[in-house]
């Protein structure tokens, strides 16, 4: 991943865009345009070569098939969008400040429309044999990096037991997305997100015999470190 830095959820996917052809780079901004406009059914090569204006061969040739291509798509959809939430999170120590910056990042992020555009193509995984690896690595993959997020001390002891946590965590932010997104007028996300934030320090708390909740040194406070 590129050392940029992201002032915003809307800036996310371009470091990872930075390391395509020009070419390649127009067919995935293409199908990230269809998708967030139109859903997963108007991901044609014919239509992302037509609003990329580049060959449909290019998609082959870039991609190797669909499932290369919506690998790519996802990686661009979801990857950075979740380092995003690390450069939040590790400007702070670990503790219970980390934890919350953590939860104000993915309030931030269950409103941007590439975010949820991921869950379109969720469905398509449970039906494609072809798709469910590689949308089941990066379930993985974001497991670890909200473990990561959570600035918690990870040993044997502990560990499958804070990657069941970080499984919840991703149940229920993904929970709270598709609910507000689905009613953006009629529900409210905060109080989810306060709750939430509460099982989750406490969990943690649990699991690493209460580490989470040391105090920084006197006259040392929990300010975002100097990038």
């Amino acid at each position: 991943m590129s050392e940029e830095r992201f002032s915003g959820p809307d800036e996310m996917s371009e470091s990872y865009l930075a390391t395509l052809s020009p070419s390649a780079q127009k067919l995935l901004r293409a199908a990230r345009r269809l998708l967030v406009r139109k859903g997963f059914d108007a991901l044609r090569w014919e239509a992302i070569a037509r609003e990329a204006r580049v060959q449909k061969s290019m998609i082959r040739y870039y991609f190797g098939d669909t499932v290369g291509l919506l690998r790519a798509l996802l990686r661009l959809v979801i990857q950075d969008a979740t380092m995003w939430l690390v450069e939040q999170s590790e400007q702070l120590p670990e503790g219970p400040a980390r934890i919350h910056a953590h939860l104000q990042g993915m309030k931030q992020l269950i409103r941007n429309p590439q975010f949820l555009s991921f869950f379109d193509i969720v469905p398509k995984a449970f039906r494609d044999e072809k798709l469910r690896p590689p949308m089941a690595e990066l379930y993985r993959w974001v497991r670890d990096i909200n473990l990561r997020c959570f600035g918690v001390p990870v040993n044997e002891t502990n560990v499958k037991e804070l990657e069941a946590v970080a499984s919840l965590f991703v149940a229920a932010s993904d929970g709270i997305a598709i609910q507000a997104a689905l009613d953006p007028e009629g529900y409210d996300p905060e109080p989810a997100f306060r709750e939430l934030e509460k099982a989750l320090t406490f969990l943690l708390e649990e699991k690493t015999g209460g580490s989470i909740h040391q105090a920084p040194p006197p006259g040392r406070s929990a300010a975002p470190k100097p990038r």
